[in-house]
């Protein structure tokens, strides 16, 4: 007999716009500050509970007049399990969510239990009534009118609102000639990308390429300094302002190391109760002024010129071969088979057997895969860099022959396994 269809415990929250122009980005933001409500709780003041729609659900005491529940995200779930020290990927936790011996069918929708939701409860409170510490939950309202839980943080938690920090850089960047050209949100996230077009350099054409010739593009491969500025609001990193590049051929980034990178930590909040917008922004004021002066440093003129001499000595260094290239940057910046694909594809169709292009062809599958996750478009663009300033084809190599001596020991290794096994149940049949 089938096990009845049971309520989605994670609440889906924002559909967010993912990777988007900065007008349609900024929009959401600012309508997720007006639909933000901050509250400073006791952890004695909170407890978990089930409802017959929402699955478990938080319960907030706000004051002793007001009492509040809230559907939470997976991302909260997380956060909860971490604070109280259960694994999420433990086996206990697996019963408690999914039901003893049905997690495996979670996917499904039908199959799991929810009999231990209330021992899940019981467990949480237990631990909220013995605590003295007090929490910082950030609940925001989606399209559809309901709120939920997309933060459960430290009330340590230094609130930094995406449009507070938008408004203080736009206007250091229109002091330096910068410009928004892009932008990316998701749940946890908001990326910011800027471009300086007076700022710029052309790369070397006399690279190899596939078909023994030289450059073939219409235009001159030319690169403009840029920025890139990431925000979380819920915990996952802090605020960075980092340099980059931008390619006027596939128009992908180059993001290079934090020239800032900001913990969200501060002091504790003194009152309980609701966090006022003003205060958030009274606390961030000299924060953002230092911001500024890290954006201003950005668009420095010759940190760009010697980032740009490195991207020349990287089209020297040949690609022998696209395939084993490949292979070993994936094993170096742990990627995916898909990523490998994708990077080969790349090189083949651009013909550029440079490591430049081999680190464009990184950058590219971030700009151009919209299937990608924001932050795994910044490891690519980050991977990019490494592959200029830190990697030589030599290197790689090395570090392909390494992966390839340790993935044939393991072969060996499981072969053994298999030998003894079967002389094992051979002797047993001979007995």
């Amino acid at each position: 007999m089938a096990h009845p269809r049971l309520p989605v415990l994670e609440y889906p929250g924002v559909r967010y716009p993912g990777r988007r122009a900065v007008s349609e980005i900024f929009s959401e933001i600012k309508r997720q500050a007006e639909a933000y409500r901050d509250y400073i709780v006791p952890a004695s003041d909170i407890r978990m509970a089930v409802h017959p729609v929402r699955g478990v659900e938080l319960v907030v005491d706000i004051s002793k007049q007001e009492r509040l529940s809230f559907p939470m995200t997976r991302h909260v779930y997380i956060q909860l399990c971490n604070w109280i020290g259960l694994p999420v990927n433990s086996q206990l936790f697996k019963y408690l969510r999914y039901g003893r011996g049905d997690y495996q069918y979670s996917r499904h929708g039908d199959k799991y239990s929810d009999r231990f939701w209330q021992t899940w409860c019981d467990l949480s409170n237990a631990f909220f009534a013995q605590l003295k510490a007090k929490k910082l939950i950030r609940t925001l309202q989606d399209h559809e009118g309901t709120w939920y839980i997309r933060a459960f943080l430290s009330d340590q938690y230094l609130v930094i609102p995406n449009d507070q920090l938008f408004l203080a850089v736009a206007e250091e960047l229109q002091s330096q000639k910068a410009e928004p050209w892009d932008a990316r949100l998701s749940e946890n996230s908001f990326y910011l990308y800027a471009v300086a077009p007076g700022i710029s350099a052309q790369v070397r054409r006399d690279r190899p390429f596939e078909s023994g010739g030289r450059w073939i593009g219409e235009v001159d491969d030319t690169v403009n300094a840029a920025l890139m500025l990431r925000n979380s609001e819920t915990g996952e990193g802090g605020c960075e302002v980092c340099p980059a590049i931008v390619t006027s051929v596939s128009g992908s980034y180059f993001v290079r190391q934090n020239a800032l990178s900001r913990r969200h930590i501060g002091q504790r909040h003194v009152m309980d109760g609701l966090l006022s917008a003003k205060t958030v922004q009274k606390r961030n004021s000299l924060f953002f002024d230092e911001v500024r002066d890290y954006v201003k440093a950005v668009f420095n003129e010759d940190e760009f010129q010697a980032f740009v001499n490195r991207i020349n000595d990287a089209t020297q260094d040949e690609v022998a071969d696209p395939l084993t290239a490949a292979r070993a940057v994936r094993a170096v910046y742990e990627l995916s088979e898909a990523r490998e694909a994708s990077l080969v594809k790349w090189l083949m169709k651009s013909g550029d057997s440079s490591r430049y292009g081999l680190a464009k062809g990184l950058a590219a599958e971030a700009h151009d895969n919209g299937s990608l996750g924001p932050a795994e478009a910044v490891k690519l663009e980050q991977a990019g860099v490494d592959l200029i300033e830190n990697q030589t084809m030599v290197k790689l190599a090395r570090v392909l022959t390494v992966v390839s001596e340790q993935e044939a020991a393991k072969a060996v290794r499981k072969a053994d396994r298999a030998q003894r096994s079967t002389l094992a149940g051979a002797s047993e049949l001979d007995f």
